[in-house]
């Protein structure tokens, strides 16, 4: 139930002690406090028949998008194909706005940087620690060794093993560890 309005029913088959997954889609309609509920049928143990919880769901979504104009074009372009969806867009360059700023956005993407700061770099990952996303989208420009000793240590546990593909036919790929 999403404020008292039922989303969804299924019917699983649980053995006791046993856990199962059940997903439920949700697209609300408008941002704000919405009540979630789940409840399953009466049984012996009634304190377990229903759990809740409120979710606070953003009327925008702030998205800060960073990168070098040409780098970022077509994400912006992709962004602003959604006419009439709640996104707030703001681009910017690397290095051209204060730490604090990074604290504003609900989601960071990240165009093809080439490097970062280590203010930006510890910004970023404060904004990603206190719940905003992340989307690193790395291209030609990167410089790897920046990125595997500065930027993903601090990031997330990942390292770039390089890249493949051949420039002439631009088909090149950047990869991560397994």
């Amino acid at each position: 139930y999403v404020d008292d309005q039922r989303i969804g029913q299924k019917v699983i088959e649980i053995e006791a002690g046993g856990r199962k997954r059940v997903q439920f889609r949700y697209t609300p309609e408008k941002g704000g406090y919405r009540a979630f509920r789940v409840e399953i049928p009466d049984d012996a143990l009634r304190d377990d028949n229903s759990r809740s919880s409120v979710f606070h769901i953003p009327d925008k979504l702030r998205i800060g998008l960073i990168g070098m104009p040409e780098s970022r074009y077509y994400v912006k372009q992709a962004l602003a194909s959604g006419r009439g969806t709640a996104l707030e867009v703001t681009t910017f360059e690397p290095g051209s706005v204060g730490s604090d700023a990074y604290q504003t956005f609900d989601v960071l993407i990240l165009c093809n940087v080439a490097r970062l700061g280590r203010a930006e770099i510890n910004a970023i990952r404060k904004s990603v620690s206190h719940g905003a996303g992340l989307l690193m989208l790395i291209g030609e420009g990167i410089d790897l060794r920046d990125y595997n000793e500065r930027i993903l240590p601090v990031l997330c546990p990942l390292s770039l093993t390089g890249v493949s593909g051949r420039r002439d036919q631009r088909e090149r790929f950047a990869s991560f560890d397994p």
